[in-house]
Order: structure tokens, then C-alpha cells, then sequence
């Protein structure tokens, strides 16, 4: 095929693909899922896509990066996510046809559904009381805790959720009246090896058509535009990222009545929102420049507590003085997942994105690399959808679980405006 075009087959339609997706997202700065997949260079995609069948069922996710490896020690335990696209009518699938396993925030199965035997973690080896529903017919049995971090591996290097034994693909909604995670088979295959499969059937069809012809690159660009097939290769990207958009539109609601919750658990947070001034001077002159610290501000020049206080106060945003307040005076947030927030700066947040490359780089290149991705989208509030900026002097409250639940399984992060709308409710 290199005689047709002057790059690799599978750069060229990760190309094509890559300017379907900035022609229909103008703001998206190759920074959607789709995008994120296509760009990587050859050699890594390989890495990401590769079926790992050969690898024993049971042991699969132990070979994955260690941010996405199951925790050998049970943390509170959650449940699935997954993916499809509601827009797409693929399949007439109902309740009858499929029966759907579910399982609350607790991490508790209905009480029909519990078993009431000793079983061994497929994973983790941990006996456990109640084993996971599976969508599937696979009889292994699977904390809830490592059942759902497989899911959420799955997606980061597949593409898409499977069991973690069967390969069979899931789907998982979010039903936010029961406060819990349902999930049952999907229909459609959006794995990145799907997706390379599709691409090689274009190849050879192309030169099955054109034996031996040489083919200006206008030419195979018309063929694979034009093929019934690739807008597939489009859709697979689509429908990921409609998986993460979907669960976050079903979890969002509860995420709200958790931080309500919050509030209301956290007196204090009320009242530093209401009257920070009068709060601050309560605290200590050690809290008071950590606070300052922390927002941003400069103390130079304040000799007296009282100085301080002032200082903070008008010199800080009431939604950053309380976000602040809720990380150093309070217990942490709860995340729908089950895990907790912790606010990050900025800066920290885009380390956290750069995981690889974090350890090498000192803070100043870090910020310099953040400053040159100025006006990107990088990290979205959970809740309104707005774009959080990312900076030295910003902050974000950040799920600590990140991207080990299916529920978020591209993290959740939650901006301090939203924090404090839905916290600081009287």
C-alpha cells in the first residue's frame, strides 16, 4: 500500500478523521476523545489497541499502567459505566430481553440479588460476602471495587468497557432516583481494535479496486470519504465520548444533593460563605496566612491579625475563601463514585494530566507547557460543563479516584463556583 500515498494507511485516515472532527468541533483543539485517540503516534496506538486476549482472564488489568492497576486493598466499593450512544437505534433492547444488574452508591446489591455464599475475588482474591451481578454469562465472581476499576481499564485501553473474563462488551447507565449504577450488554463494537480492523478493510479494498495503481492522495481521500463504512470510524469516537457525556448528565443531579448534603453536615462552610470576615477572625494567625497562601495573596505588610483578615477578604473571591475554607476546616467532599474531592491547584491538576512527563519536568517547564496550551479546553466542570481554567493561582475540586471508576472514567472534576452554589445553600 505505500506506493498509493506517501504516509502509513493508518496515519492518513487518523488524519482524515482528525479534520472531520475539527470541522464539526470548532472549539475542540483536538482535545475531544476522539481526537486524543487518533493522535497518537503509530508505535503507541499499537501499544493502546492491541487485543489482549492472549493474556490469562484473570490477570489482565495487573499488566496496565499503574494509575489504572486494581488496588489490592477493597476500597468503598462502586460499580460500572459504559458505552453507547443513545442517539444511535442499533439494537430494540428491553428490559425483558436483557436483564439489567444494578447496585447502589453503597456498593450494596439489591436484596434478591445477594448471595449468600463465601466467594474469592476473581482479582484481588479477597473473599467477599456479595458478588457483582455480571451483564454477562461469565460465572466468576468479582468485588464490586475491582469489577468497576476493570471496567474503567478496559475503556482507557480498549476503547470501550468489557468484562473483564469474556470480553463481552457493557454498557452502564446511572440511575439517579435508586442511586445507583445499571449496566447490561452493548451492542456495538467502538474498540480502538474494532476501529484499526475497519481501517484495514478499506486498504484492502482500495487495492482490490486499484491493483498496483499509483493514487494521488486526493484520490484515496475521495475513496475513504465516500466508503459507506467510515463515518463507523467516525461514530466509535462519537459514541465514547456520548458515554462519558451521558453519565455525567445521569450523576450530576446526585452529585448535587451530595454537596447540598455537605453543607448542611458543615455548618461552618455556611457561615465563612456568609460572613467570611467575621469567621476569619476566629482562626488562627498560622491558618490565617496558610488561607493566604493558598488563595494567591501577598502578606507582605501585614503586621497585625487583623491585617491579615482583611487582606484575605478583599482580596479573594467568597467562592475561593470558602472552597478553601471546606479543604483545611472540613471533611472532604464526597464524589458520586463514592471516593472524595480534594481541591488542587491548577497547576497540580495539569501535572496530574501529564502524569508521564511530571516527574522529569521542573514546575517551571510544567507551567511553561500549560501557559502554551493557553485557550484549550482541558478540564470541564462535571456539573455546569464550562471550561475550568488552569493556572498557578486557580483551583479545581478533583475526584481522588480519578479515572479508576467507569462512573468518570476520564476523571470528574468539579469547578468552586459549582462547589459553592451547591454547598453553601442555606
Amino acid at each position: 500500500m505505500g506506493n498509493l500515498i506517501c504516509m502509513p494507511w493508518n496515519q492518513f485516515v487518523r488524519t482524515l478523521m482528525l479534520d472531520r472532527c475539527t470541522a464539526r468541533e470548532k472549539n475542540c483543539q483536538h482535545q475531544c476523545d476522539t481526537c486524543r485517540v487518533l493522535a497518537l503516534s503509530e508505535e503507541d496506538r499499537k501499544i493502546v489497541s492491541d487485543d489482549i486476549e492472549e493474556r490469562s482472564p484473570a490477570w489482565n488489568t495487573a499488566d496496565m499502567d499503574t494509575e489504572c492497576t486494581i488496588s489490592m486493598e477493597r476500597t468503598s466499593e462502586r460499580i460500572v459505566d459504559a458505552s453507547h450512544n443513545d442517539s444511535l437505534e442499533v439494537s430494540d433492547r428491553s428490559e425483558e430481553d436483557e436483564p439489567m444488574a444494578s447496585v447502589d452508591l453503597e456498593g450494596r446489591l439489591p436484596a434478591s440479588s445477594r448471595i449468600d455464599m463465601d466467594m474469592e475475588c476473581t482479582i484481588c482474591m479477597e473473599p467477599i460476602s456479595e458478588g457483582t451481578i455480571l451483564p454477562c454469562q461469565c460465572k466468576l465472581h468479582y468485588c464490586l471495587s475491582c469489577w468497576d476499576k476493570a471496567l474503567a481499564n478496559s475503556f482507557s485501553q480498549r476503547g470501550q468497557p468489557t468484562c473483564p473474563s469474556c470480553r463481552t462488551l457493557v454498557r452502564a447507565d446511572f440511575d439517579a432516583e435508586k442511586n445507583r449504577l445499571v449496566f447490561s450488554t452493548e451492542a456495538i463494537d467502538m474498540t480502538f481494535a474494532a476501529q484499526r480492523e475497519l481501517a484495514e478493510k478499506l486498504r484492502q479494498e482500495l487495492e482490490s479496486q486499484k491493483p498496483g495503481a499509483s493514487l494521488s492522495a486526493e484520490e484515496v481521500h475521495k475513496f475513504v470519504l465516500e466508503h459507506d463504512e467510515f463515518h463507523m470510524l467516525i461514530k466509535a469516537g462519537e459514541m465514547r465520548q456520548g458515554t462519558i457525556e451521558r453519565l455525567r448528565h445521569q450523576a450530576s443531579p446526585v452529585q448535587v444533593k451530595l454537596l447540598q448534603h455537605y453543607g448542611k453536615t458543615n455548618p461552618s462552610l455556611l457561615e465563612v460563605h456568609g460572613n467570611a470576615r467575621e469567621v476569619l477572625k476566629n482562626s488562627s494567625i498560622s491558618e490565617l496566612k496558610t488561607f493566604l497562601q493558598e488563595a494567591g495573596v501577598d502578606r507582605s505588610g501585614c503586621l497585625e491579625k487583623s491585617d491579615l483578615v482583611n487582606q484575605l477578604v478583599e482580596n479573594s473571591h467568597s467562592s475561593r475563601i470558602s472552597s478553601l475554607w471546606a479543604s483545611q476546616q472540613c471533611s472532604p467532599p464526597k464524589c458520586v463514585c463514592g471516593c472524595s474531592f480534594s481541591l488542587v491547584s491548577g497547576l497540580d491538576r495539569f501535572k496530574m494530566m501529564i502524569k508521564d512527563d511530571r516527574d522529569s519536568l521542573s514546575d517551571e517547564a510544567i507551567e511553561l507547557a500549560l501557559q502554551q496550551r493557553a485557550g484549550q479546553v482541558l478540564v470541564v466542570c462535571d456539573i455546569c460543563e464550562s471550561s475550568v481554567p488552569l493556572g498557578r493561582n486557580s483551583r479545581v475540586w478533583t475526584c481522588e479516584n480519578r479515572t479508576s471508576s467507569i462512573l468518570h472514567a476520564t476523571s470528574y472534576d468539579i469547578c468552586e463556583t459549582c462547589f459553592v452554589q451547591s454547598a453553601c445553600v442555606r
